[in-house]
């Protein structure tokens, strides 16, 4: 999906809403004890599907976690794919739908420009890659191209890529 260098932005809209709905309800997914706290972990372009009909299906949650009553190690919230991954899975610290919210962020990011926000798949760099990240959301320039350009694109990815998940959308 996201090889294809920038999408309409219609299509990104779409896309970005099915996705959402599919994340939402899996985050609220709930048991006879309560929530169960399912976080993906590995949001990133292959991991979402299109079908011939044009439904999104949100795919591949072989390494979720139901934080409600999994103990994370923390080599166990390193998994993931680094690229895609949120500022909490990097530095293995308590993870969230808000971690979900960061990677679905960075992956319209990449549907919008037809570009990585996060280059590499190594965790080298990831602190350059926050503090680019930082900068761009801080930046007067859009984070979107004009062309490219929705209504309230860039306030939304600026939300969904703060660093703290404090300040991004529950």
């Amino acid at each position: 999906l996201c090889q294809l260098g920038p999408l309409p932005p219609s299509l990104v809209l779409e896309v970005g809403l099915s996705i959402c709905r599919g994340l939402g309800y899996a985050h609220r997914l709930k048991g006879v004890q309560g929530p169960f706290g399912l976080v993906h972990r590995d949001i990133k372009p292959s991991n979402i599907l299109i079908g011939w009909d044009g439904s999104v299906k949100v795919a591949d949650f072989g390494i979720a976690v139901l934080t409600a009553t999994d103990t994370l190690h923390a080599q166990q919230s390193w998994m993931g794919s680094p690229g895609y991954m949120s500022p909490e899975q990097w530095n293995t610290q308590p993870l969230d739908a808000r971690s979900d919210v960061f990677s679905l962020c960075v992956v319209l990011y990449q549907m919008c420009t037809g570009q990585r926000l996060i280059q590499g798949d190594g965790i080298e760099g990831r602190r350059e890659a926050a503090l680019d990240i930082e900068r761009l959301i801080h930046s007067t320039d859009a984070l979107v191209p004009v062309d490219r350009h929705i209504a309230g694109l860039d306030q939304l990815l600026a939300k969904g890529l703060r660093l703290d998940p404090g300040e991004r959308f529950t």
